[in-house]
């Protein structure tokens, strides 16, 4: 061997051991002694107000604290398994360069795997949705994430192989997808991806490989109002998993089948405003006037991006409603609509107290957690008539939460 290549071979090594160095800890991330999560307890994440020292936190919400606490680096995301054995981590390091997914045992909080993510797509802000997505099934993780060239900026979805522990090789690009939601089907392999920029649904299929199965995917257009960036919309499937529900910000209301063939255009105050559940919709803008009929329950609000949560026997959804800002902007939620999930008409709503940034549903159904980032607390509702049951207090900036089975 030569001296050169001798010297190429020692800074290969010293390269290779400094990013074992640089890499985060494998184990024993957790602060303090570590507690076992119940049914009912919630895994909690929070974004140390865009910092580089995000946590999960455990919140046992029956003694109102937070019983144990896990390190997780930059903007983390999480995911829970099927039977909350398996807690899905994913953050990026300080310098937000590099991005790991780490598989945590909740029996004890040990990392029984890494992996190195490259792309995760990262926002600006102390609050963030997830990008994660568990398949009905459990076996696949979906992960959206963002590549950038020098000309562009590149989206895709990353499938990992929870049964395998592995990313698939390839990657399904969704060319313009900017700022996607997953959403879960019922099928392996499928998963609806909202875009937010081009207000269209997309059923993405995946290849055995990774990559996309159908090169241009079925697609459903929520709208074509030259706004269309403006009003990010949710999705929902149904309980049989046979019908997909997306919601425009202003109202507008898409209905299709499995294969996003549209049954039904609308919008869900369309009674009020005698507008016609079939063909293009246009919802007119403005504040409502004082005399509006009452079914009309937008009210001068926007339906936030945030999942739309179906009640356990699928009969009813909660979407999370927010006053207008003067773009149609605004990340703070003051309301949630309670609505018939076949035909959006409005059962109830409960108004917390507190502006938040997400909610859950109890797996019960009997109750709502609403996690109020500006005040980092979590406020415990009672569905069936809005009180407030209980606060905890929980980390410095909470962003959202996900319940252990």
């Amino acid at each position: 061997m030569t001296g050169r290549a001798t010297m190429r071979t020692r800074w290969a090594a010293a390269l290779a051991a400094l990013l074992v160095l640089l890499a985060p800890n494998l184990r024993g991330n957790q602060e303090g002694a570590y507690v076992a999560p119940q049914s009912g307890w919630l895994w909690v994440v929070d974004s140390d107000n865009f910092g580089a020292d995000g946590r999960v936190l455990l919140v046992d919400p029956a003694a109102r604290r937070v019983v144990s606490s896990l390190r997780a680096g930059f903007q983390p995301d999480i995911a829970l398994s099927l039977d909350g054995s398996r807690l899905y981590l994913a953050y990026s390091t300080r310098d937000q360069r590099r991005g790991f997914l780490d598989v945590i045992d909740t029996a004890n909080g040990a990392v029984l795997q890494q992996l190195e993510t490259p792309d995760r797509y990262l926002t600006i802000g102390p609050v963030h949705t997830s990008k994660l997505a568990l398949s009905k099934d459990g076996r696949w993780l979906y992960q959206y994430r963002s590549s950038d060239t020098r000309y562009q900026s590149v989206y895709y979805i990353a499938t990992f192989d929870t049964e395998r522990h592995a990313f698939l090789p390839e990657r399904a690009v969704v060319p313009l997808c900017e700022a996607g939601e997953l959403i879960s089907l019922q099928e392996p392999l499928r998963v609806g991806l909202m875009c937010s920029r081009t207000q269209d649904l997309r059923l993405i299929e995946i290849a055995p490989n990774g990559s996309l199965l159908r090169k241009t995917p079925p697609r459903v257009v929520v709208t074509d109002d030259e706004k269309q960036g403006q009003y990010p919309s949710v999705g929902f499937v149904s309980a049989d998993g046979q019908r997909l529900v997306v919601l425009n910000g202003d109202g507008r209301l898409t209905k299709a089948d499995s294969g996003l063939r549209v049954l039904e255009r609308g919008a869900v105050d369309q009674q009020s405003r005698g507008i016609e559940p079939s063909g293009p919709v246009r919802v007119p803008e403005g504040v409502r006037p004082a005399a509006t009929d009452p079914r009309d329950w937008l009210a001068g609000k926007r339906i936030r991006q945030h999942p739309a949560m179906l009640s356990t026997d699928g009969t009813r959804v909660y979407l999370g409603v927010g006053r207008r800002g003067p773009h149609g902007g605004g990340v703070w939620l003051d309301e949630i609509v309670i609505a018939d999930a076949a035909t959006l008409v409005r059962i109830g709503s409960i108004a917390p107290r507190l502006p938040f940034f997400s909610f859950l549903v109890d797996r019960g159904g009997s109750r709502l957690f609403t996690v109020a980032t500006p005040s980092a607390e979590i406020l415990v509702l009672d569905v069936t008539n809005g009180n407030e049951v209980a606060s905890i207090p929980v980390g410095r900036t909470p962003v959202f939460a996900v319940q252990a089975p």
